[in-house]
């Protein structure tokens, strides 16, 4: 997209909210001359939203700004510009269905309490992840993040004509960085059958002592869903290397495995 450069003075700003999701975005932009030869515009947007699924917080949340200055010279210009983005929106993974019939005629539908068109495997209830970094030692990542792109940016440009020539330059700089965090569906059971899959994996390790934290919360139904995350350490006479493992239990039926970043 092409930059405005401030050579029309004047700008705009614009409050939009959504109807469905509930999303709030601003966006404004403003260029003007500070001199005869010496212009600037500046933009940008911001915007928070829960997101088309109901994951309890804001999926949706972040923005960018950019800016450029224009100094003209005789026969030509230098023009820097800066851009900065933040933002980030949840990430969503293929979610669980109930699957009944045959091969040859399979018949779909929602696993109960849970609606495969609203719901997420998302929630404020469950926003941290325990894993081990690449020096094996445990970090605690923030599920929420889901996608986050972060993006730093610095352009000179310059042009100048002459002797029926014109000499166009252009350096920029990008420091772009991000990250992907969610939870990935592994399996679908009970409660009890979850609970005695963990049981059985963990007697299999030699495990250190570790904190329980549970969490409780109440549904849009009305029914109080409990879970807990225990994070454990084992290691196997074949490897010195640690491996973590988070156990999970809940009622309300889902198993995921550990997120990944």
């Amino acid at each position: 997209m092409i930059s405005k450069t401030g050579d029309v003075p004047g700008g705009a700003i614009m409050a939009t909210a959504g109807l469905d999701c509930g999303e709030y975005r601003l966006d404004f932009d403003y260029g003007a001359k500070l001199t005869d030869t010496l212009r600037f515009h500046i933009g940008g947007f911001y915007h928070q939203v829960q997101g088309p699924r109901r994951v309890s917080y804001d999926g949706t949340k972040g923005g960018q700004i950019k800016l450029n200055v224009t100094k003209e010279f005789r026969g030509g210009y230098m023009r820097f510009y800066g851009k900065f983005l933040n933002d980030r929106s949840a990430a969503y993974l293929p979610n669980p269905v109930h699957v009944t019939g045959t091969n040859a005629d399979p018949r779909y539908g929602i696993v109960p309490g849970f609606s495969i068109a609203r719901d997420a495997l998302l929630s404020r209830y469950d926003t941290s992840n325990v894993t081990l970094d690449g020096q094996n030692n445990p970090v605690v990542d923030d599920i929420r993040d889901g996608q986050h792109p972060m993006v730093n940016a610095f352009v000179v440009e310059t042009r100048f004509e002459g002797s029926g020539w014109t000499v166009t330059d252009r350096f920029r700089y990008l420091d772009i960085s991000g990250r992907f965090i969610s939870n990935f569906p592994s399996a679908v059971d009970g409660a009890a059958a979850t609970a005695r899959h963990w049981a059985a994996r963990e007697r299999r390790c030699a495990m250190s002592a570790a904190p329980i934290t549970a969490r409780r919360s109440r549904t849009r139904r009305g029914r109080t869903a409990t879970v807990c995350l225990r994070a454990s350490w084992c290691s196997t006479p074949s490897s010195t290397a640690s491996t973590l493992s988070p156990t999970t239990c809940a009622p309300a039926a889902f198993m995921t495995s550990a997120r990944a970043s």
